[in-house]
């Protein structure tokens, strides 16, 4: 949307609209009460087409990446797994990759962030929600290799306006090292 109003302001100097006066039929006018007015020049059609180009690349863009990246179709199964374990209002699930290895050694780092709705008692390792969470991804097999590095966030806390507080904790090691954990 920005980057349309930039587009407009540019390519529409004759009748200095942009997007918002376009869309409520409003015109820019410098001219004083006593002189008649003249006929406004109509609105120069290259600022839809720029517009429209740019928004159809970004569609594109997007539609061939959701359907390209199998990683992250893969990691969906997942996020529904662990967005309806008890006491876990919001998850997300994400990768990154490292930009130091080939293709193939490249190491993943899988990012998992979940907000409970309590705040913690225990913030070690041995926190339930974070145990179910690990136990979850690990057994899902969506990992590429044992050397992937599972990084594990845990949110809570709450925002009333006048008041506020917010804990998180954040494990991260490898998934070999969380299998020993759970003893697999």
């Amino acid at each position: 949307m920005g980057l349309g109003i930039i587009v407009f302001y540019i390519f529409n100097k004759s009748t200095r609209q942009s997007i918002h006066d376009i869309a409520v039929k409003t015109y820019v006018v410098k001219e004083h009460r006593e002189r008649g007015m003249n006929l406004i020049p109509k609105v120069a059609k290259v600022p839809f087409y720029i517009t429209g180009g740019i928004f159809l690349l970004v569609l594109c863009g997007s539609i061939y990446n959701y359907n390209s990246n199998s990683d992250l179709t893969e990691l969906v199964s997942v996020y529904e797994k662990i967005q309806d374990q008890d006491h876990i209002s919001n998850a997300n699930v994400s990768i990154n990759y490292s930009l130091f290895d080939n293709n193939e050694n490249r190491r993943r780092t899988y990012i998992v962030r979940i907000s409970i709705n309590e705040i913690p008692t225990d913030t070690s390792i041995n926190n339930p929600e974070l145990q179910k969470t690990a136990k979850t991804f690990i057994d899902s097999n969506v990992y590429k290799s044992d050397n992937d590095i599972l990084s594990i966030i845990v949110v809570s806390g709450y925002d009333i306006g006048i008041a506020s507080k917010y804990q998180s904790f954040n494990f991260y090691k490898p998934i070999s090292e969380w299998k020993k954990d759970f003893n697999k």
